[in-house]
């Protein structure tokens, strides 16, 4: 066995009597530990309100659309060929946008209505709702004449409605006045607040006001969503290329208008980019302090030990032997830190991911919570590269023991 492994396991962190030295190694192994957690902290929590700010992004808007600036669009059978070759699997849905003024007896708000297909994944607006529910959406009332709506709470507060409630909407449609009543079926709070208070939903032949919107395939916009991040940019060059081919043939009337998420979304998507510098910079500081506490924790593990060190050089102890006997026992306090930071901080992402502790303002966040996404891949890089920094660090500090003269340590007091 390698004598200086054999030594340094035997030897205890804590200098019998000393207590100077065991208050040094618990700094260390404090120190290790905290830089640990919070470096877990920090990734964790950038990583969950990264996903959830993503979520919400791509919940509220489609990956790619499809429209036509001054007209509407028909998903046609040739460009539902099209949509299928270049993203299949994905879903794709029409929907109508209009503006429209609600109005109670009292109040009225503008907003924008839109109207959904069957074929809309309801699956993100649906978690969104605070009161109510979409069953029955796009089921009209027919004795009455009143359609479903799905309201925004904010928009709930200002016209001083809720579930169950009838609301009258007011378009104008080639120079006409339009007029449509709907029931609120739900309430939906998405902490986006100029969205929340701009839309509502409703099923989309209650804005069918002329035949081609009856007909059900045409609307202002195509959408396709459920692709990856990584794919939208690729998939939706690749649907360009594919609709420049098909317009050429004659297989598409015109071309369309292609905007992507990444595109229409892009200042928000810039700002989490810049989440990353912050990460990166609370990493740095903590390498740092977990840098600084280890070298002190090893000046006093070799000031502490000076006689040993002479015997060991008497004895014919290399200077590299020596000092990996200290090496070997900082490390020890690096692996007592790590294991205490990494539980910790596991323990509490966990409660914050269980029980939401701590709040966010939502006006200003979009997040009513911290979001926090445990990723174990992260944690064993985090503690693989405090592991591995600290023995770069200790080694260059370990060779103090090369200036120790045995003659003189033999009479160190």
């Amino acid at each position: 066995m390698y004598y200086p492994l054999f030594i340094a396991n035997r030897l205890s962190l804590k200098v019998k009597g000393d207590r100077g030295a065991a208050t040094g190694m618990t700094v260390g192994i404090v120190g290790v530990a905290m830089a640990v957690m919070i470096m877990i902290l920090a990734m964790a929590i950038v990583t969950g309100f990264k996903h959830d700010i993503k979520r919400k992004l791509q919940g509220l808007n489609s990956d790619i659309t499809l429209y036509h600036p001054d007209a509407y669009i028909t998903l046609t059978p040739q460009l539902g060929t099209v949509l299928d070759e270049v993203a299949p699997g994905a879903s794709v849905s029409v929907v109508t946008d209009r503006t429209g003024i609600l109005k109670t007896s009292d109040q009225f708000q503008a907003v924008t209505f839109r109207g959904l297909d069957s074929g809309y994944d309801l699956g993100f607006l649906a978690s969104t709702i605070t009161h109510g529910s979409f069953d029955g959406f796009f089921s009209a009332d027919e004795d009455e004449g009143v359609e479903p709506m799905v309201l925004s709470a904010a928009v709930g507060g200002i016209l001083g409605v809720g579930v169950g409630d009838k609301l009258t909407a007011y378009f104008i449609e080639n120079g006409d006045a339009r007029v449509r009543r709907y029931r609120i079926i739900a309430l939906y709070d998405t902490h986006f607040g100029d969205y929340d208070r701009g839309m509502v939903f409703v099923p989309k032949e209650s804005l069918s006001f002329d035949d081609a919107m009856l007909a059900g395939k045409a609307g202002t916009s195509v959408l396709i969503d459920g692709l990856p991040e990584n794919e939208i940019t690729p998939v939706a060059q690749a649907l360009y290329e594919r609709l420049l081919a098909a317009s050429a043939d004659g297989d598409i009337d015109t071309f369309p208008v292609i905007d992507t998420l990444l595109h229409s979304q892009e200042l928000y998507y810039n700002w989490l980019s810049l989440l990353d510098t912050n990460v990166v910079v609370i990493l740095s500081l903590m390498g740092v302090v977990a840098a600084f506490t280890l070298i002190s924790s090893l000046f006093i593990l070799i000031l502490r030990r000076v006689r040993m060190i002479g015997i060991l050089r008497s004895l014919g102890a290399a200077n590299r032997q020596v000092s990996d006997i200290f090496v070997i026992l900082s490390l020890r306090v690096v692996g007592y830190g790590i294991v205490i930071g990494t539980v910790v901080g596991v323990a509490l992402l966990w409660i914050q991911d269980a029980y939401h502790v701590l709040s966010l303002d939502a006006a200003s966040y979009y997040l009513d919570y911290v979001p926090v996404l445990i990723s174990w891949q992260q944690i064993a890089a985090v503690d693989l590269c405090v592991a591995v920094i600290s023995l770069l660090v200790l080694l260059l500090p370990s060779r103090l023991v090369s200036s120790i003269s045995p003659a003189s340590v033999m009479r160190y007091e």
